[in-house]
């Protein structure tokens, strides 16, 4: 019975994240100037967010190397907000931001193989797969015949290539934290 209640607030605590991540990649996409809006969001979550930061701080400090890690994933996140930002720039958001998630999620187990050599097993690389199809999906819809008869245009258009980029730092940072962790 005790379980119940947090199971209704761990979910409300997920639908809230999903809103408020959608909200801010709408929002952003909308911006006219999409540093400067990535530049004071950062900034007044910093603001939000500073006093719980230094109360954790306080009562579990950061050790040797953990700070590089922090720099690290700050540089990486900095370089995700710009490259999302620019994709937005030169797409649209249904486009950008499932080919930049998708991305991330299918270069993750391939990353983890190659730097942390992990194991990728068949249902790793069945999710790779199901992943670079869903892009494509995404990619081509609408377009199917540009596609089959150029299937690297892709590569090519800004805002995919943006987004190809942001995927690939969302795969960054979620290995570069993991070993941080």
């Amino acid at each position: 019975a005790i379980l119940l209640p947090m199971t209704g607030v761990a979910l409300a605590l997920v639908l809230l994240s999903a809103v408020v991540h959608a909200s801010w990649n709408f929002l952003l996409k909308d911006a006219g100037d999409k540093e400067v809006f990535i530049w004071w969001m950062l900034a007044c979550s910093a603001v939000l967010f500073l006093p719980l930061g230094l109360a954790v701080l306080w009562l579990d400090p950061i050790a040797y190397p953990g700070w590089w890690f922090v720099l690290g994933t700050v540089l990486l996140h900095t370089v995700y907000f710009l490259f999302l930002g620019r994709g937005y720039a030169h797409a649209d958001l249904s486009l950008v931001y499932p080919i930049a998630r998708g991305a991330g999620l299918a270069l993750v187990p391939v990353l983890g193989a190659v730097v942390l050599q992990e194991e990728v097993t068949r249902l790793a690389v069945a999710g790779i797969i199901a992943g670079v199809l869903g892009i494509y999906t995404v990619y081509w819809y609408g377009r199917l015949r540009q596609v089959l008869s150029d299937p690297f245009r892709l590569f090519r258009e800004p805002g995919t290539r943006y987004a190809l980029l942001t995927g690939l730092l969302i795969a960054g940072y979620s290995v570069w934290d993991k070993v941080g962790v």
